[in-house]
């Protein structure tokens, strides 16, 4: 008896042909070609340092007034809010507190929630995150790195081209050893 077509995506999600790819990549978050971009900024959303000046520079002020008009200020720590067109889908992720400390769950959280709503997005094939949490925050990027597989394998089943992209040299051979396993 011949597979339904949804027996025959089942039996292709089993045998890996449905399967998110991570890569890890020098370079810089504004610059990547992708569908989405995800990156960490603070509670007041003031894009005044990091990878939030970056798509201040690349974007214009327009970027920053659209985010500002997502929420009061100060938002929640653990929030993901999104703004879209005309450049690509982001998510800003409040992963620092008031005094830049970071929590490995909302993170996770964070990540799960970023995840899924690309996932479910057919337009969405491909995201470039920077290491949340990592540049003010307190958070190292090897442990980031472990919080990142740890999400990964929950969406293994999605055929997402995931980039993590960092500047720093050092950053980038501790995430190769941390997410080498998951690939």
């Amino acid at each position: 008896m011949p597979l339904s077509a949804y027996d025959r995506l089942s039996e292709q999600c089993q045998d890996g042909w449905f399967k998110l790819q991570l890569t890890i990549t020098l370079g810089n978050l504004e610059d990547a070609s992708v569908d989405a971009l995800i990156y960490s900024t603070n509670p007041n959303l003031a894009l005044t340092g990091g990878v939030g000046q970056a798509l201040l520079n690349k974007y214009g002020h327009e970027f920053q007034d659209r985010l500002y008009q997502q929420s009061e200020i100060p938002v929640e720590t653990g929030s993901v809010l999104t703004t879209i067109n005309p450049w690509p889908l982001c998510f800003h992720c409040i992963a620092v507190d008031e005094n830049y400390q970071v929590d490995d769950k909302k993170v996770i959280n964070m990540l799960k929630e970023c995840f899924a709503a690309c996932d479910e997005n057919f337009a969405i094939q491909s995201v470039a995150l920077s290491p949340i949490g990592c540049g003010y925050g307190n958070l190292h990027v090897s442990e980031f790195g472990g919080l990142l597989r740890q999400v990964c394998k929950l969406f293994d089943a999605s055929d997402l081209k995931v980039t993590l992209v960092t500047q720093q040299k050092s950053d980038y051979e501790t995430l190769q050893k941390v997410l080498r396993a998951f690939n």
